[in-house]
């Protein structure tokens, strides 16, 4: 029995499916009217009362309005002017078997005649209803088309929109990403991937429109370009220490152990030259030197940027102490070889008594 209840549930979930129909872009259009004129300049209020999403278009010169707004098959998309403090209401059922939903505004407006006017009462006659003209018949004098470039956009990629659309157009509508523009090239960057349905809507001088629609996949973003797209941390540059050591008569001091360290770890080893200049090349940072001449041991602690000259100084004795050690220590191999020579000697030579 579950098993039956799961495979009904799921039959119905496709039927569902099968028979929602997502909305796209729809274009309205229409002309407003006042007293049988042609009105420009007028707000047309645009609300798709099934969905919620509200547009406003504004009337041209010859009275025409051009808009688009997402649809479905039955829904129902209501149109409002609001003029002189009045509201005029006007719905249209969405058939997307018609290129271009109609929505017209026909309003009678009577002006308020000065007090002592003619005629009993003081009011006017105001003039007979004009009927608002029918809605034009797609015309072939115009032909909406536009291109894109990139073919393959990515996410973070900019894309143009170029409209190519044939005849006399007087006004444009694009409808990207939920968002309207109305130039002749219109350039877009998406944020998040998907399918987006862009939707052109074009108007010549008679108030004849057409609509032309493309459904383009825009990619993610591929891993490795993300990777590319991150700032790479550029290696530091590396600088140069003058490490200088002599004593306080000024005069250098060879040989002497210089000691880098970093967070107490050992870095280099090396020894001062002739004129008691020790190079150390390092990356900017702060740094333990620690400089060794004989007995003596002194250390300082430096934050480097760029390059830089260090001094230590020890006393002369030390230095002369220092000589003397050496000299002692050279002894020693020359005494071993004088002992070594002795006991050869003696073993070569006969003994007295014998």
């Amino acid at each position: 029995m579950l098993l039956k209840g799961v495979s009904i549930n799921l039959v119905i979930l496709l039927l569902l499916s099968l028979a929602y129909e997502p909305p796209m872009p729809v274009g309205i259009s229409g002309r407003v009217l006042i007293n049988g004129i042609p009105a420009e300049g007028i707000e047309v209020h645009l609300k798709n009362l099934n969905t919620g999403e509200e547009k406003t278009a504004i009337t041209q010169e010859n009275g025409w309005y051009a808009c688009a707004m997402s649809g479905a098959n039955g829904h129902k998309i209501q149109g409002t002017v609001i003029y002189n403090g009045k509201e005029y209401k006007k719905t249209v059922i969405v058939d997307l078997d018609r290129t271009t939903q109609f929505l017209n505004f026909s309003i009678q407006y009577e002006e308020t005649p000065p007090s002592g006017g003619g005629g009993e009462g003081g009011g006017t006659t105001s003039p007979p209803p004009r009927e608002s003209s029918p809605p034009p018949p797609p015309s072939p004098s115009i032909h909406a088309n536009f291109t894109y470039y990139p073919e393959n956009p990515e996410v973070g990629e900019e894309v143009t929109f170029t409209d190519t659309s044939e005849g006399m157009i007087t006004s444009r509508t694009w409808t990207i990403d939920g968002k309207t523009f109305d130039t002749e090239t219109v350039r877009y960057t998406f944020t998040s991937p998907g399918n987006y349905t862009i939707s052109l809507v074009v108007m010549d001088a008679e108030g004849n429109l057409d609509i032309h629609q493309k459904t383009i996949y825009v990619a993610p973003i591929p891993e490795q370009n993300k990777t590319e797209n991150y700032t790479q941390p550029q290696p530091q540059k590396n600088i140069t220490l003058f490490i200088e050591v002599k004593d306080k008569e000024g005069n250098p001091l060879r040989n002497a152990r210089v000691e880098i360290y970093q967070n107490e770890t050992l870095l280099q080893i090396t020894y001062t030259n002739s004129t008691g200049i020790a190079e150390v090349n390092v990356p900017p940072g702060s740094y333990k030197l620690r400089a060794s001449y004989g007995n003596q041991i002194k250390t300082k602690r430096m934050s480097f940027v760029n390059d830089g000259r260090v001094v230590f100084l020890f006393s002369p004795e030390q230095r002369e102490t220092r000589h003397e050690q050496f000299n002692y220590l050279f002894l020693i191999p020359v005494l071993a070889i004088v002992v070594i020579l002795i006991v050869v000697i003696l073993r070569r030579r006969k003994p007295w008594w014998k």
